[in-house]
């Protein structure tokens, strides 16, 4: 494929674009792929009718012109596993302590604390790790820092 105008997902892209899109793969390798192709979905002004970006479709445009010696993208990145698990070192502080038995009422002031250390950080993911049925998993989306 050369840089003559293309097609993909009912896009047509000139040369100049083309041109572009290559300049910014780049001038910007320390950016993943998914980086890129929101940056070359921004200059490109390729988006959906709601106004969202077409990055997605970006990603395997940009992996096409790849695999066809268009441009080189950089590696990709190595994750965990989708669904894996972090695995939280079990401590003393997290052992049960004496059972509470009677109304909530009976334990008043209940106080909730922000997690703000590192130790308190580790203690929440071991408590939450052993006695949530869910068990601990990394968050994602948005969360309190």
């Amino acid at each position: 494929m050369d840089r003559a105008a293309t097609v993909f997902c009912g896009r047509q892209f000139s040369g100049a674009e083309l041109q572009l899109i290559c300049a910014v793969v780049e001038r910007y390798p320390k950016l993943s792929r998914m980086e890129l192709s929101q940056i070359v979905c921004e200059l490109l002004q390729w988006a959906r009718p709601g106004g969202g970006l077409k990055a997605r479709e970006c990603r395997e445009f940009l992996e096409l012109l790849d695999d066809r010696a268009v441009l080189r993208l950089p590696p990709k990145r190595t994750t965990k596993p989708v669904g894996s698990r972090t695995r939280v070192p079990l401590s003393c502080s997290g052992e049960p302590g004496v059972p509470l038995e009677g109304k909530v009422g009976e334990y008043e002031p209940i106080v909730l604390e922000v997690v703000q250390s590192d130790a308190q950080r580790l203690l929440f993911r071991e408590l939450v790790g052993r006695y949530d049925h869910l068990g601990h998993a990394v968050p994602f989306g948005t969360h309190v820092h």
